[in-house]
Formats: structure tokens, C-alpha cells, sequence
């Protein structure tokens, strides 16, 4: 990435500047590209988009992941991707009384039991046909428990059951009303008797009844041919998603039904399996995971799901600091997406992020400003995504904090999405990473 420092004239300053601006990428060597002229009055601002940049993709931290509303999104499902390899998605999850204190009559008996769960978006090949497995939770999930993308649940290991399917989104009609699509398949008979026979003590509490039945843990088969797979949002609170208990008793000969349900509050987890990227492209395990971050300078990449980003350093930013009564009157950071290199959609969304003095991940300030001000939307017209940064160099300016970044795509701990982006010294010199300043010194 460009980013050049274009400094009042203060000739020995204006030298060493000169000599900064270089464009490099991580670990290669700078190749010097001349600078911008400096504007002769200091009242006037000076401008350049040449500054020094480094970049390289590095992996992502793990993310929160309990506990996600379905307006954000609960993806399960399996990836095999030609760039970033295989990603899988696997859901653990409590089942709650519909009601509390339900009474099961003597001689209750299970006739059947149906697992459902609905959903309304596939990520990937619509055509893919998927084989979830289906196992008992052994552990209690607690809702105020705070799990990351990498927490694995602990859970039984026979299988309690399985289905295979190919998801659509056709309409979906329920006793003539319209539906969310959902996929569903029968649990052992067994496993109903055990719920009606549950001690009343146990079913007067949502906690009780968890206590003697943790939840399921749902988890897809692993793709394994090159570019296929999809994800599926899961609706978690929706009424087609349930376990539904037919059973029949002494008293009656009626059947009887009783669910099971997720409503907001009802703890879950989704997990992410990234496979330590056996199965990427060259280029990505050289430069991610080998650490050949001079390949940054071509290409770059971003992932969801706890998966990549993309390092930002500014190596001669305090040169910056060096000059007087320094003001950044606007600051844009330009990004370029490898149209050539994506699968199943461009993510539209993007976020700048530091790392405080705690080592926490931590918006920059600029965000707070909104999305009007801050961007990082991708523009099909310009086919770039930008931020402006004027805030966060400032204060970086002023040694509040290092003024290195972290490029992200949004949502990424719940959405799924990926994509390549030009480095700093692409064969395009149009699409390289760009810093443009404007900025103001007085003595």
C-alpha cells in the first residue's frame, strides 16, 4: 500500500520524508516512487497518496459466537473453497419447555418424535446437498455464558440421529399457511419416553428441565469436493423449529402432542472449523500461514467466521509527528477487491479496528462519526471500498496509540463471506492499497 507523507517545507524533515515514501508490502524490499510537491504555504493544506503502507494477511482471532439473534444470523453448514479451503459451522443448542410444569398422565407414551428447524438463507451452492448429524449435548449451556467461535462442546457420542437434504427456498405451506422451509427428521421413540417421564420438580423450571436434558448438538458432514457446499441461516425462534413429542396415554386414545422450543433467551452456540487450511491455495498458506507476507504485495485476503484479516502498518508515521501543530483536515484508506476472486457474492460490508493498550480489538474513532462519514461499504461504481481514518491518525499523531489497523469484514462473527483484495503492489497499479491525506502544519 501506497502512503506518502507530503511535509511542510522544513528541508531536513522534507529529506528524510522523501526518503519514506516508498510503497512496500510485509517483509519486502521498498522501492522508492518519488514524492509529491509540497505546497509553499503553510497555511495551506498538503495533500499526498503516496504514504508508506505495509500490509499482510494474518489469522483472525476467535469471535463471540453464544448466543446470536436470528436477525443477526445462526449459519450451520460446510464450505470447500479453491482460495481459503474447507469451513464448517456446527450449532449447539438448549431445548425449552413450551410450557413449565406440563403434566404427563400415567401411561404416557411416546408414538413418534420429530426434530424441526427452520430457515431462510443459503450462502453458497443452493444445489449442494447436505448430511447433518445430530447428538445429545453433555454439557449445560448457560445464557449468560459468554463462548467464542473455537469453544467446542462437550457432547454424546452416539448418534442420535441424521438427515439428508437439499435445501430450497420455495414457498412452504403448513395447514394452508405460508412457512419458513425447514428440514426435519425423526429422533428415536426412546428419547420421547425419557421427556415424559421427567419428575414434575424438574419441569416447573426452564433450568430444571435443561438440567435433565442439556440440548442437541448439530453438526454438518464435511464437504470434499472443490468449490461446493453451502450454509444455511438457521431460524432458531421460529415456529417450524422445534421438537415435537406425539405420544399417547392411558386416559385417552387421542394423540397427543408436546414441543419443545428455542425462543430468544434459549442458550446457543455456533462453533467454526477452519481445518488449520490444509486444503487452501498455495499462495494463501504461504502468506497466512507460512509467513511469506512479501505475497501480500499481489494479493490479500479476508474471511469470516473467525478466519482472516488483513494487517496495517504505517512504518514512517512518526514523521508525522515530527511536525508542528500537525492537523489531519481529511484522511481516506482505499481498498480494491479482487473482482476475479470471490465466491458466491462480494461481502458489502467492512470495518477498520485497532488494538488497545489491553489487547482488545477496539473500533477506531472515526466509526462513531456513522456510516455516512466512516464508509466502508464496497461501491460497485468505483469498485473500492474506503474509510476515513482523519480522527484515528490524529490521535495517533498525538501518541495516544499506535496507529497500525486491522481491515475486517463486517458481521464476520455471525455472516459468512470472503474475498481477495489487491496488496500494496499489485501488476494494476489503479487497485493498489492507497492512503490519501490532507493535512495541515503551522509553525
Amino acid at each position: 500500500m501506497r502512503i506518502m507523507l507530503i511535509p511542510p517545507v522544513r528541508m531536513s524533515l522534507l529529506f528524510s520524508l522523501l526518503v519514506s515514501l516508498l510503497l512496500i508490502s510485509c517483509g519486502e524490499d521498498p522501492n522508492v516512487i518519488g514524492g509529491d510537491l509540497v505546497n509553499e504555504d503553510v497555511f495551506d493544506p498538503n495533500r499526498s497518496d503516496t504514504i508508506t503502507v505495509i500490509t499482510c494477511s494474518v489469522l483472525q482471532d476467535s469471535l463471540i459466537t453464544s448466543n446470536l439473534s436470528d436477525a443477526n444470523g445462526n449459519y450451520i453448514g460446510s464450505l470447500y473453497d479453491h482460495t481459503f479451503g474447507k469451513t464448517s459451522a456446527s450449532l449447539s443448542t438448549a431445548f425449552w419447555l413450551s410450557s413449565t410444569s406440563p403434566t404427563f398422565a400415567e401411561g404416557s407414551v411416546a408414538d413418534s418424535v420429530v426434530l424441526s428447524i427452520a430457515y431462510n438463507a443459503i450462502y453458497g451452492d443452493k444445489y449442494y446437498t447436505h448430511t447433518f448429524r445430530i447428538y445429545e449435548l453433555d454439557e449445560v449451556l448457560n445464557e449468560d455464558s459468554i463462548l467464542y467461535s473455537t469453544y467446542r462442546t462437550k457432547h454424546l457420542d452416539e448418534e442420535m440421529a441424521s438427515v439428508t437434504f437439499t435445501p430450497s427456498l420455495d414457498t412452504v405451506y403448513v395447514d394452508n399457511e405460508k412457512v419458513n422451509p425447514y428440514f426435519k427428521t425423526y429422533l428415536d421413540k426412546s428419547f420421547g419416553d425419557r421427556i415424559l417421564s421427567i419428575a414434575s420438580t424438574s419441569l416447573s423450571s426452564q433450568d430444571g428441565f435443561v438440567a435433565e436434558f442439556n440440548g442437541l448438538y448439530i453438526t454438518p458432514d464435511v464437504v470434499n469436493t472443490p468449490g461446493s457446499g453451502s450454509m444455511l441461516k438457521l431460524l432458531l425462534n421460529d415456529a417450524q423449529t422445534y421438537i415435537r413429542i406425539y405420544y399417547h396415554n392411558n386416559i385417552t386414545d387421542t394423540t397427543l402432542i408436546y414441543s419443545l422450543v428455542i425462543d430468544s433467551d434459549t442458550p446457543h452456540l455456533l462453533d467454526y472449523e477452519h481445518f488449520n487450511y490444509e486444503d487452501a491455495s498455495y499462495d494463501f498458506k504461504n502468506q497466512v500461514l507460512n509467513g511469506d507476507t512479501a505475497l501480500g504485495s499481489d494479493r490479500l485476503f479476508l474471511q469470516t467466521f473467525a478466519g482472516v484479516k488483513v494487517k496495517i502498518q504505517f512504518p514512517y508515521f512518526d514523521e508525522f509527528k515530527k511536525l508542528d501543530n500537525l492537523t489531519f483536515n481529511n484522511a481516506r484508506l482505499y481498498f480494491y477487491p479482487d473482482l476475479d476472486n470471490y465466491l458466491y457474492g462480494l461481502p458489502s460490508n467492512y470495518d477498520l479496528v485497532r488494538v488497545n493498550s489491553e489487547g482488545k480489538t477496539v473500533s477506531i474513532e472515526d466509526y462513531s462519526e456513522g456510516t455516512s462519514y466512516y464508509n466502508g461499504t464496497y461501491s460497485s461504481t468505483t469498485e473500492c471500498v474506503y474509510f476515513n481514518i482523519a480522527r484515528h491518525l490524529q490521535n495517533a499523531a498525538k501518541g495516544y496509540y499506535s496507529p497500525d489497523l486491522y481491515l475486517i469484514i463486517r458481521y464476520g462473527n455471525y455472516s459468512p463471506g470472503r474475498c481477495a483484495i489487491y496488496g500494496a503492489n499489485p501488476n494494476d497499479e489503479t487497485k493498489r492499497v492507497k492512503l490519501d491525506v490532507t493535512y495541515t502544519s503551522i509553525d
